[in-house]
């Protein structure tokens, strides 16, 4: 496996990789990245866990799928605001079934902000954000988009090592064969780490 990123941070500030402005970063400060990955193995997915078959894959033989990614990425904070991006190109070169070729696509974006810097009775600890994402796992089918797009609040009790999330989501699937039901989610997460 060959991976390599460049990060440009174009004003000379280093930013943490968080999703929020926590630390109210006094100066505007943005990063611009790139990425890529090229593989040749059984596996079309990696994670922590190890190599894996995405939907749609099965399980290869040794050398069986020659994958290519590429990820464009931005974020920025600046006084409480932040953003982020993140725009996927997956390739996925099947090497014993006649080089046949699956292009996959997705991007997300989020902002969020903390307002207790406009309204005065806004809880200094709550932040609100907005995402919203898209992916098609083959681009060449044109009917196959699937998108959610989500609303969120969290709640620091202890920075990132401890809180709460609430979002509300709705999910919508062009490709109505998925087994997948369109319409809206509520999910609450309280995350405590060590």
């Amino acid at each position: 496996m060959y991976f390599g990123r460049a990060q440009w941070n174009f004003l000379g500030r280093f930013l943490d990789f968080e999703g929020c402005d926590l630390e109210f970063h006094e100066k505007p400060t943005p990063i611009i990245a790139f990425s890529a990955i090229t593989n040749r193995s059984p596996y079309t997915r990696f994670s922590q866990a190890g190599g894996g078959s995405l939907d749609g894959f099965e399980d290869g033989l040794p050398g069986q799928y020659r994958v290519n990614q590429w990820n464009l990425e931005s974020a920025f904070m600046y006084r409480g605001f932040s953003w982020q991006s993140e725009w996927h190109t997956k390739e996925i070169i099947d090497k014993y079934n006649n080089n046949d070729m699956t292009t996959m696509k997705g991007y997300y974006v989020q902002a969020g902000y903390f307002f207790h810097n406009v309204f005065d009775w806004w809880p200094k600890h709550l932040e609100m954000a907005g995402r919203h994402a898209a992916y098609r796992p083959d681009n060449s089918i044109r009917e196959n988009r699937q998108d959610e797009s989500t609303l969120a609040f969290n709640w620091f009790f202890k920075g990132h090592k401890n809180k709460l999330t609430s979002e509300v989501s709705y999910f919508s699937f062009q490709d109505k064969t998925l087994p997948l039901q369109e319409g809206w989610r509520f999910r609450i997460q309280w995350d405590i780490s060590l």
